[in-house]
This record gives structure tokens, C-alpha cells and sequence, in this order.
């Protein structure tokens, strides 16, 4: 071996450990940089005696704990959303301040019995007004701040939606990038860790399926479903609004050609998917439950109000407004017709069941009581008529056309029922419009009495409770869904954490590790240079010789 080998061998060792310093600085510089795989200096001797070379720069990483760190985040994402939601209903139905629903229930039955003893008093009679007023603000409120979390995360769906976009572009351009680092092995392992990162931040938004091709670029898929990313190309996904869902957003992939497919089923285990189920189920099942007890409620107290006789002699008056028609266009109708006109007719032929109309072809329909499945009308269809049943009138006429067999629209008076209670045209009128008695007697308290008596009476849910008992009920198991869906949020952090425990073990930056691979190349550097140096004083010598 000669000395040039020798200084050859010195110059490659101090190559290859200032290649092993820069490894470990970038280690150690982004100890607390989010998604950083740590990275491993790999070195081979070269042969027949020549030294030694770099034979990769290798990011430390697992792919079955990738997975798992996709699925985990994934899985946390989509109960943290639901968890939040369930806490801010917790809060808006929080009766332990004494100012929620509940509490006006109770003034406003208080104000009946005060009513009972003075059935001919101004000051009872306004009080009772007034605080039926309130009652109904308060069941109001509480409609409107349901129905604008509901439309909140519909917005949060476009929101997101725009989000994946964005990332996907970036993990696609990445892609591109990283093919192109020909030589510059680190420079691409920093874009690798930037797109495992966005992966990570994609899988947390939408279930995700990530596979590597041969070239080291990413495809990603809606897990079970159309590709996101696929080599240097990305797709896209839209939210669109959907005339059968009260116009909220679905969500459809959407290919570079044009072609959409509805994929709003397969987001389920994401932050997105948690968001559809607020928006889908836990918002709407609350305030369907509101509805329902609204609904009720405003049927039984003005049945029994009507049976009363005001101070004026007159009787047959509702003390709240009678309950609005609520009608939606069924999922696949033409949409050639629609509706104009819906109203209560006939109060006391309601039954707070759901109704379709369903036209079996363009002049003929069935109205189905959906609640039961029998058919309880059948006519013939004309443009503007009106069709009756069970005390509702609902006006149909055509838009851009007849109706076709399949069209259907969809009718009840509970939805939307809480947010329309308020005090009779009549009773707002003239305090003379409550019905105290069965005559016109100021000192007649008998219905005021029947009034009263609906505070404990059983005629709610079917005659099964109250309508207080019926609300507190909803409160009740609002409280044990919350805590049910704390109790999982908990299980997924808990796996998150273990997976993250994982991840770092397998990719994270350890200094005390870092600090010793520093002092390993610093020494490995000098004595390369010592190498170096005593060739070049050999080298010197036998110079000097001639």
C-alpha cells in the first residue's frame, strides 16, 4: 500500500465523517420539528484496502408504525370533533344555572296555578302571557343555536374540503420533487419527511390508504376507495350541496377528467367524518328531540286552551300558533314541481306523524303516512290544487314541468316546531283571550285548573311522561351520550399516544443518542486528519532523501 493510498484513505475518512457531523446536526437541529424522521449515515469499506465511503443516508423509519400513526390520528381526529360538539350542546342545555328550558317550563306552569286562584286578574293573566312568551323565545333560542352549529359544520366540511386540496397538490408536487434529487440524498430525505408530514396532516382530515411505488412516490387513496394522489398527479375532492339533504354539502371525488363519484359514506374514520356526524346526527338528533317536545306540548296545551272560554264569551282559540308545516323534496324527485303553499287546516286532526306524498306518474299521487305505512289518500294531481289529510293542506304545482312516477315530498308539523312557538295572533291581542273557565265567568278557574294539571300529567312521548320528565330526559341522555363519546375520545388519545410512543422510538430525535454520534465522528475525524497528517510527514521524509 502506498502513502498516496494511505493520504487517500485519510481524505475519504475525513469525507465520510463530516458527512456523519452534518447527518447528525440536521438530527439534532430539528429535535422538535413536527413529522422529522431522525436519519443514519450507512458506511462500507471500499476494497482491497482503499478506505471507506458513504453508502446511504437512510431516514429511520417503519412502515407498520406509519400505518398505525395514519390510522391512530385518523381515529383521534374523528372523536375530538364529536367531543367538541358534544360538549357545547352539554353547555347550551346546562339547566344548573336555573335559566334553560326546564326553568321556564316551571314559571311558565307556576304563572297557571297563580292563574287559578285569580282566574279574572289582569296582572295573572299578563304574567301568564308574558311568560309564555318567554318559554317560547326560549325554545327559539335554542332552535336557532342548533340549527347554526348544524349549519357551521356544514361550512367546516367546505373548509376541510379545501384543505385536502391544497395538500394533495403539495404531496403530488413533492412527488416530482423527490425524483428529481438525483445525488442530493439528504435534500431528499428533508422533502420526504415534508410529505410524510402532509400525509400524516391528509390521513387526520380523510381516511386514507398511502402505497409506495417502485419509484419512492406516494399514492394515496380514500381508504377502500379512489385514488387522492397518484405519482406526480393529484385529484380532487368538491363539496357540493344536495337538494335531498336541505342543500348541505356532500362530498365527491372528482377526477382530472370531469368524472364525480359521492364519497361522503367512505370519510367516516377522519376529522371529516366527525363533522358529518355532527352535522348529520348529533346536532340534528338533539334538535329533532326539541322539535318533538315542541310539537307536542303546543298540540296538547291548545287542544285543552280551545275547550276554555276567554273572558269576551268566546271559545275554540289556541293560546300558542298552530304548528308550521315542514315539507322537503324527496332524494331522487325530478324537481320539475315543487311546493308553494303548506298550512294547517284542521288542528285537531293532527297526528305529529310523518307524511310523503308520492306520485306514481304525472296526475296521479298517494299520500302515505310514513310513520304507519298505510296509504291514507289518493288523487288526481293538478298543477296549484291543494291535497288534504290528516288536517294539513299542502299546494303543489309545476316548476318546470309534470311530475314524474318516483317524485316525492316529504310532510310533518314537528320539524322546525321549536322554532315557531309564540303567543296566538288572539292571545296577544287581548288578555280577554285566555281561557280561564268554561265561561265567560271572571271567576271561572276550571280550565285554567285542566291548564295547571298539565305540568305532572303523562301526555308526552306517547303518554309515557310529562313534558318536563320529556326534556329532562333529553338532557339526560345527551349527558350519557357526552360521556360515552369523552370515555372513547380518551381510548383513541390513549392509542395515539402509544403509537406516537412508537413512532418516536423507531423516528425521533434522541440528544443524549445525537450527543454520542457527535463525539463518535469528531473523533473519527481526527484521526483522519492524523492519518493524513503523519502520511504527509512520511511522504516529506522520503523526499528529503533525494
Amino acid at each position: 500500500m502506498s502513502l498516496l493510498t494511505t493520504l487517500n484513505i485519510g481524505r475519504q475518512g475525513l469525507y465520510v465523517s463530516q458527512i456523519g457531523l452534518q447527518v447528525t446536526g440536521q438530527n439534532v437541529a430539528n429535535v422538535n420539528t413536527p413529522g422529522y424522521r431522525r436519519q443514519r449515515l450507512n458506511q462500507v469499506n471500499l476494497p482491497y484496502g482503499l478506505g471507506v465511503t458513504v453508502q446511504s443516508v437512510e431516514r429511520q423509519v417503519s412502515p407498520r408504525v406509519e400505518r398505525q400513526l395514519l390510522g391512530a390520528t385518523a381515529d383521534y381526529a374523528r372523536s375530538s370533533r364529536t367531543s367538541q360538539v358534544y360538549g357545547e350542546l352539554e353547555e347550551l342545555f346546562n339547566e344548573v344555572a336555573g335559566t334553560g328550558l326546564d326553568a321556564q317550563f316551571q314559571d311558565f306552569f307556576r304563572s297557571l296555578q297563580d292563574l287559578t286562584v285569580r282566574p279574572g286578574g289582569v296582572s295573572e293573566r299578563e304574567t301568564l302571557r308574558s311568560q309564555g312568551d318567554t318559554m317560547g323565545h326560549m325554545f327559539n333560542l335554542l332552535y336557532s343555536q342548533l340549527s347554526t352549529k348544524i349549519a357551521g359544520q356544514d361550512a367546516e366540511v367546505d373548509t376541510i374540503v379545501s384543505q385536502v386540496n391544497g395538500h394533495l397538490r403539495t404531496i403530488a408536487s413533492l412527488n416530482r420533487q423527490i425524483g428529481q434529487q438525483v445525488g442530493n440524498v439528504i435534500g431528499a430525505n428533508e422533502l420526504k419527511n415534508e410529505r410524510d408530514e402532509l400525509v400524516r396532516q391528509v390521513s387526520e382530515l380523510v381516511p386514507v390508504t398511502v402505497v409506495q411505488d417502485e419509484n419512492g412516490a406516494f399514492n394515496l387513496f380514500i381508504e377502500g376507495g379512489m385514488p387522492l394522489v397518484v405519482g406526480v398527479e393529484s385529484y380532487q375532492l368538491e363539496a357540493v350541496p344536495s337538494a335531498a339533504n336541505d342543500l348541505k354539502r356532500d362530498v365527491y371525488w372528482v377526477s382530472d377528467q370531469g368524472a364525480r363519484m359521492d364519497v361522503t359514506s367512505q370519510l367516516d374514520n377522519s376529522a371529516l367524518g366527525g363533522v358529518l356526524r355532527n352535522r348529520d346526527e348529533i346536532i340534528p338528533e338533539q334538535l329533532a328531540k326539541l322539535d318533538r317536545l315542541a310539537a307536542e306540548f303546543v298540540l296538547a296545551f291548545n287542544a285543552q286552551h280551545r275547550a276554555g272560554t276567554g273572558l269576551d264569551g268566546v271559545s275554540g282559540r289556541n293560546f300558542f300558533e298552530t304548528l308550521p308545516v315542514y315539507t322537503h323534496i324527496g332524494e331522487g324527485s325530478s324537481g320539475n314541481v315543487g311546493v308553494s303553499a303548506s298550512s294547517v287546516v284542521d288542528e285537531t286532526l293532527l297526528t305529529l306523524h310523518d307524511y310523503e306524498i308520492r306520485f306514481t306518474g304525472p296526475a296521479n299521487y298517494d299520500v302515505v303516512d310514513a310513520t304507519t305505512g298505510a296509504t291514507i289518500a289518493s288523487g288526481a294531481y293538478v298543477s296549484g290544487g291543494a291535497i288534504v289529510f290528516d288536517g294539513i293542506s299542502v299546494t303543489i304545482g309545476d316548476f318546470s314541468g309534470p311530475p314524474v312516477a318516483g317524485d316525492v315530498f316529504r310532510v310533518d308539523t314537528v320539524t322546525g316546531a321549536s322554532g315557531h312557538i309564540e303567543i296566538s295572533a288572539a292571545v296577544a291581542a287581548s288578555l280577554d283571550a285566555i281561557a280561564a273557565g268554561l265561561s265567560a265567568e271572571s271567576g271561572d278557574n276550571r280550565n285554567a285548573l285542566a291548564l295547571a294539571d298539565m305540568e305532572t300529567a303523562a301526555l308526552a312521548a306517547g303518554g309515557t311522561m310529562s313534558f318536563r320528565q320529556m326534556y329532562l330526559a333529553m338532557v339526560t341522555e345527551l349527558g350519557v351520550a357526552s360521556a360515552a363519546d369523552r370515555t372513547e375520545l380518551d381510548s383513541r388519545d390513549a392509542i395515539l399516544n402509544q403509537v406516537n410512543t412508537m413512532f418516536q422510538s423507531v423516528s425521533g430525535v434522541n440528544i443524549d443518542e445525537e450527543a454520542t454520534k457527535l463525539i463518535e465522528y469528531q473523533r473519527a475525524y481526527e484521526a483522519s486528519s492524523k492519518v493524513i497528517s503523519v502520511a504527509d510527514e512520511m511522504m516529506q521524509t522520503l523526499l528529503s532523501m533525494i
